[in-house]
């Protein structure tokens, strides 16, 4: 979590993130949802939505993982924040 403690130490890296890639980033709540019988969402159904997704756009890309999480989750209550931020960096123009 960023900026909510004081003092905690934080290490900066550089990762390069060449044209055509796409980052997603998701709080613990996506992971952690729980559905009716107190099974987890899981990183294996992130991991397996955004593979399936994965050349489709960034937005097609977070509400397709939002969509299978709300549907495994079901009625159950939702006890944690959920957010998803998916960017992509899209390719150079190319000039002829």
């Amino acid at each position: 979590m960023l900026g909510v403690i004081d003092g905690f130490h934080f290490e900066e890296e550089t990762v390069p993130f060449p044209p055509g890639c796409t980052l997603v980033v998701f709080s613990d709540g996506v992971t952690e949802a729980t559905n009716e019988k107190g099974a987890m969402f899981g990183t294996d159904r992130v991991r397996e939505t955004v593979a399936r997704t994965w050349t489709t756009s960034a937005a097609s890309i977070r509400t397709e993982l939002l969509q299978q999480l709300h549907a495994f989750v079901g009625a159950a209550r939702q006890s944690d924040d959920i957010t998803v931020l998916v960017a992509r960096r899209s390719e150079p123009p190319t000039t002829s």
